[in-house]
């Protein structure tokens, strides 16, 4: 793991290993993390997730996802706190590959494809099923010890692949509002749309429904492998699922969950392309018809495209970003985008590279091509979009990893409009608690407080939108972890639960 500020300069480096040497789980957590790393930041507490998977023995588990989550919103002094979770059961001893997280309001959810690995390597290990988990996100920011009602687990069966958590950005979804969960069918040319509304506080209480399929352009399977420039070996183009992440935007009540997945054409195997779409979730009702979708290739020029990642700004504009390659192209990294009044399923705004003038190379040794890359909007602005991914700078097997940024002349700044900011502060059982002292500092240090009414419910008038604040609540009986919040519009449930 590294982190690094904004310029590129290296604030951190550690392993995952290092990281956990210490903190005394009793899993395999603390000594043999095995991969699949993921990296996820939770704007509503201004934290940061990271994560990957751990077992002792393949063949036999059991399997633990490490979740470690910062303390505060410092991570490189700040501290960690650190969660072994068990990923299978003695009912469902599976490995859980492919561990894809997002962000929801309540709580921090998580996508796997479960394999049975009854061999020493894995390597011809049975497709189980796929998995959705819900962990509460509250408890976690808090190092509060976790509990049955805590970590919940659907199983999805054999007949889906890759079904992956939605991750908001910007405006928090409404309250109640059920997580998103997204699939390619394996079946009919369609989005699988799933929700998953967790009670924490009752989990038999919790529902998980689905699919509502919705449609998409027909298309041919991708081919599995990308030609490279000789001597590489051809590069997977892992066409067999969902790429991360699915994210959420509310734009002026328009909620939205975005999507994409490598193709093939209409009618072709190649040039391998991405299929994005739009899909209107507003008010939990997911629309059978995509606002917008279309099978991105670059009008055919002959290049493969594939390893996408997406992100939408505050404005509803959207870039994606993917590997190139072709018989003539070593593994290019690039992006390109379209604006929130551009043609709907186009991408107009031209593809850029994130490699000019560098010297690219191919493997020779192995096939795999990574197995995902990573498109987000930052958090501070909204408007800066980070893309994140890998490539070879010279033969051998050195992958190397590529950060760059960008932003759409597009993006709005943040306007001065004052909104109000509203919710309630209860117990872990709802009970609102009276007398809590709610304190709401912009990012100049000006601070503002008010007390809670009998039913714990609280509000400030005249908030400025388009800054982030920090909201903080005390009391003489309860806990309750600070909150980071960036206010685009009146926001009613800014909600405080006791730890």
């Amino acid at each position: 793991m590294r982190i690094f500020n904004k310029s590129g300069a290296t604030l951190s480096t550690f392993t995952f290993n290092s990281l956990w040497s210490g903190a005394g789980t009793g899993t395999s957590c603390d000594t043999a993390n095995q991969g699949d790393p993921t990296v996820i930041y939770d704007p509503a507490t201004g934290r940061f997730v990271i994560a990957d998977f751990s077992w002792s023995n393949i063949q036999n588990g059991p399997y633990y996802e490490c979740v470690a989550v910062s303390k505060t919103t410092d991570p490189i002094t700040g501290g960690w706190w650190l969660y072994a979770i068990r990923a299978d059961d003695a009912t469902h001893p599976w490995l859980p590959d492919y561990p894809k997280m997002g962000i929801w309001r309540n709580g921090l959810y998580m996508g796997t494809n479960m394999f049975d690995c009854t061999n020493a390597t894995c390597s011809a290990a049975t497709y189980s099923g796929t998995r959705a988990y819900a962990f509460n996100m509250a408890k976690m920011v808090s190092g509060t010890a976790l509990t049955a009602n805590d970590v919940q687990v659907v199983d999805m069966g054999t007949s889906r692949f890759t079904v992956l958590p939605a991750n908001y950005r910007g405006t928090l979804p409404p309250s109640g509002r059920s997580a998103f969960f997204v699939g390619v069918s394996q079946s009919v040319y369609a989005w699988e749309v799933f929700q998953f509304n967790v009670n924490f506080v009752t989990p038999a209480s919790s529902t998980f429904t689905g699919p509502t399929n919705v449609s998409q352009t027909t298309y041919s399977l991708a081919a599995a492998t990308s030609p490279v420039p000789s001597p590489g070996i051809a590069i997977e183009t892992l066409r067999d699922r969902m790429m991360m992440q699915v994210q959420y935007r509310n734009i002026s009540g328009v909620e939205s969950i975005w999507v994409n997945h490598t193709t093939g054409t209409t009618s072709a195997i190649t040039p391998i392309g991405i299929q994005w779409a739009q899909i209107n979730v507003s008010g939990g009702t997911v629309i059978t018809t995509p606002v917008q979708q279309q099978i991105f290739n670059n009008s055919a020029d002959g290049l493969n495209r594939f390893m996408g990642a997406l992100a939408v700004d505050r404005s509803g504009n959207m870039a994606i970003g993917y590997s190139v390659a072709s018989s003539s192209v070593a593994p290019d990294i690039r992006y390109a985008g379209r604006l929130a009044g551009d043609v709907l399923g186009t991408l107009p705004q031209s593809e850029v590279t994130m490699l000019p003038s560098v010297t690219r190379s191919v493997q020779t040794t192995y096939s795999r091509w990574g197995d995902y890359s990573s498109m987000s909007v930052d958090p501070v602005d909204d408007c800066t979009f980070w893309y994140t991914t890998e490539y070879y700078p010279a033969q051998g097997t050195n992958w190397t990893t590529r950060v760059g940024s960008f932003k759409f002349p597009g993006c709005l700044a943040p306007t001065a409009a004052s909104v109000p900011v509203s919710g309630r502060v209860i117990t872990s059982r709802g009970a609102g608690v009276r007398g809590a002292s709610v304190v709401l500092t912009d990012d100049l240090g000006n601070a503002r407080t008010v007390l809670t009414s009998s039913f714990g419910n609280y509000s400030f008038e005249d908030v400025e939108a388009g800054r982030t604040y920090t909201v903080t609540v005390s009391s003489k009986r309860y806990l309750f972890s600070p909150r980071i919040v960036t206010v685009g519009d009146a926001i009613e449930d800014l909600d405080f639960i006791a730890q």
